[in-house]
């Protein structure tokens, strides 16, 4: 087989003699320093191998008609135990004729008889006093409470409804649009969303894209939450409260921690939109006051202002203080 070099050169350059005899300044070099590399690798797989031993090291070596290589492993340690320890060498005969030579340190280990150590007895052991003893109550529920699902939530509404479905899609299409247009530039929120929305995969007619264009936008625009859909606000918040012995946990749709205020704003998708906060369903007051009480006690200096954010709009509801 042939091989290719690369120079050790600033710029390497791929070198290839063929064979040895066209071998000039570079591309011996080259084989020399690869040959080098070859042996020093070798050198330390040696090492690994003789240090891995824990009680006794055998070293053996074979050879066929064509004798081993020079400078494999037995010759190397063939010569260093013959300096390094020919004053502490012992001379033993072995069974087929042979004579090896042993270098022993320290006192042999005597040999482990595993049957004996099973057949011992174990000492007996004192059971500590709380194994007998029952565990005292969880203080805490083992899953913490969602505050969306502490009371019935209303429907959904259906995706087979009288208008062939075109309510329920259309909301789907404004969450979609609520959630991904905070994360584009405000000046370029227009153009990604129109080019989005004239997709055919949608269905729409222009009039319908016209319009869902304009309230969008409206939304995102609107004068109390305009920063929430900024890029200073966070999407998807896990939050998890303490109240009295009840752990709490949600997930804030979106969420500014702003320099003077709080604003929190949570997605409601195709459910029916009431526009008056007397016809809210109380379940979703009541996660709204309890994402409230969470963001109170870490920011107890700050104010925080919440909204229902209706996409079977879509329109945007702040929630009075109370």
């Amino acid at each position: 087989g042939t091989s290719i070099f690369w120079s050790d050169e600033p710029v390497p350059s791929p070198l290839w003699p063929v064979k040895t005899d066209n071998d000039e300044t570079r591309s011996r070099a080259a084989r020399s320093s690869i040959k080098e590399r070859q042996i020093e690798e070798k050198k330390r797989l040696l090492y690994v191998a003789l240090t891995r031993a824990e009680d006794r090291l055998y070293i053996c070596g074979w050879e066929g008609k064509r004798k081993r290589a020079q400078g494999c492993w037995y010759d190397l340690i063939d010569a260093a135990f013959g300096v390094n320890f020919e004053d502490r060498i012992e001379e033993v005969a072995l069974p087929w004729g042979e004579v090896a030579r042993r270098r022993s340190v320290g006192e042999p280990v005597p040999a482990r008889d595993d049957a004996a150590s099973h057949s011992e007895t174990p000492a007996k052991v004192k059971l500590p006093d709380w194994v007998l003893i029952p565990p005292a109550s969880e203080p805490f529920p083992p899953q913490p409470l969602t505050p969306s699902r502490e009371e019935e939530e209303p429907s959904v509404r259906s995706p087979l409804g009288g208008d062939d479905g075109r309510r329920f899609h259309r909301g789907l299409l404004i969450h979609r649009l609520l959630e991904s247009l905070p994360t584009v530039n405000v000046s370029e929120r227009e153009a990604v969303a129109k080019k989005w929305l004239a997709r055919p995969t949608h269905g729409l007619s222009d009039g319908q894209q016209a319009q869902i264009l304009t309230e969008t936008l409206r939304v995102l625009n609107d004068p109390e939450f305009a920063e929430i859909f900024g890029p200073d606000s966070l999407a998807e918040v896990p939050l998890t409260g303490l109240f009295g012995d009840q752990i709490m946990s949600g997930q804030i749709d979106r969420l500014l921690i702003g320099e003077h205020e709080i604003l929190i704003i949570d997605y409601k998708t195709n459910r029916p939109s009431p526009t008056e906060i007397d016809n809210v369903p109380a379940v979703y007051l009541r996660q709204m006051k309890i994402y409230r009480e969470a963001l109170s006690l870490m920011y107890p200096e700050k104010p925080i202002k919440c909204g229902l954010l209706w996409t079977d709009g879509p329109h945007l509801m702040t929630l009075p203080d109370n």
